[in-house]
């Protein structure tokens, strides 16, 4: 009998120790249970941001000003030549006229004269000094430039090369004050044009007879070299108007009525 109670003793003994052996392993696997429910929990709550995919906005050029004339910016009247732009390297005017000793484009001929009477009818003293100029005599300008002034960079801020020259057109004429700038074939530096009555008169005028102030200064980002109060140039008189009275450069005129036809840095897509 003796024998039995202490086997039984022995029994209760074991299964006591094996219940506090197998408590803290409960405990614990309650606790990492309870844990894991927790940064679950906290996850769903605050998801991590997904990255952003979307693509970054494309550039937007500048607003265009409201009643755009109807106009074809594709036609001759806008042929454009700049710093950024250029018509053919070998383009020749192909309808040439005779103007004071100058050459123009026949199709601005008669507007051309007709502003240069009126003027002289008011008593301005109005002159073409530069007009139409050939690829030859452009190629040897610029190469002289860059040779006055060391390099090609720094030459095209004085002459422009073939095909960005707009004088190639035939549409621009540099006016003077000057009786005995005109026909002009040297580069040349009249200051004192801005203060003439020559000069007070184009402005207010040019527009008459399809002219436009070329060179707006602050403009110079939009067609690339430095400004010139004595360049002006034919784009119609509807066009020479509007781009006037808003104080527009013609590259801006062009990018309002249709950005593809112009590049412009900083404003117009990459070049391909």
């Amino acid at each position: 009998m003796t024998k039995k109670k202490t086997a039984l003793a022995v029994l209760l003994l074991l299964a006591a120790l094996f219940m506090l052996a197998a408590a803290p392993d409960a405990a614990l696997n309650e606790s990492g249970e309870e844990e894991a429910n927790i940064v679950l929990e906290e996850s769903a709550a605050e998801p991590a941001p997904a990255p952003d995919a979307s693509p970054e906005p494309a550039r937007e050029g500048p607003t265009a000003p409201a009643d755009l004339p109807d106009v074809d910016v594709h036609s001759w009247e806008f042929m454009l030549a700049n710093s950024y732009n250029s018509v053919s390297f070998e383009y020749e005017m192909p309808l040439y006229a005779g103007i004071e000793a100058q050459g123009i484009d026949s199709r601005v001929f008669e507007a051309a004269s007709n502003m240069l009477q009126a003027a002289r009818e008011e008593g301005v003293p109005l002159y073409f000094s530069v007009a139409y100029r050939n690829m030859d005599y452009i190629t040897t300008m610029y190469q002289k430039a860059i040779v006055a002034y060391g390099d090609a960079a720094h030459a095209a801020d004085h002459v422009l090369p073939p095909g960005c020259n707009e004088h190639q057109t035939g549409l621009a004429v540099d006016i003077t004050a000057n009786p005995g700038f005109q026909a002009n074939y040297y580069e040349y530096e009249e200051p004192e044009l801005e203060d003439s009555p020559a000069y007070a008169w184009m402005m207010e005028h040019c527009a008459e007879y399809g002219f436009i102030y070329r060179y707006p200064e602050g403009k110079e980002a939009w067609y690339g070299t430095p400004c010139e109060h004595c360049h002006f140039r034919y784009v119609g008189v509807e066009a020479a108007t509007y781009i006037m009275e808003h104080d527009l450069c013609l590259e801006e005129f062009l990018y309002f009525e249709d950005p593809s036809v112009l590049y412009v840095p900083g404003v117009s897509a990459e070049r391909y």
